[in-house]
């Protein structure tokens, strides 16, 4: 989830509420996807989600994980993207 349209490469317009941790509905008024740069393989992320009145940038380690070829450790409050190639 994103509160940037511009973080997106592509764009389609959609309606929807999404319920968010406080209780709050907070409308979703787009989707599209997104490539991070990385400096050996850019990293994508399929269908994210934009909503304006998110606070910050929202990813879902299990998709994130599907759609790449990418290992994530997660020690305590520390992690790491690892790309299973190299």
């Amino acid at each position: 989830m994103t509160k940037n349209r511009g973080n997106l490469t592509s764009y389609s317009n959609i309606s929807n509420h999404i319920i968010v941790g406080s209780g709050h509905n907070i409308s979703g008024i787009g989707h599209g996807n997104e490539l991070l740069p990385n400096s050996q393989t850019p990293l994508n992320l399929n269908n994210v989600l934009h909503a304006h009145k998110v606070i910050k940038n929202l990813v879902s380690v299990r998709k994130f994980i599907i759609g790449n070829e990418f290992m994530l450790n997660l020690i305590h409050l520390v992690f790491s993207v690892k790309d299973l190639q190299t």
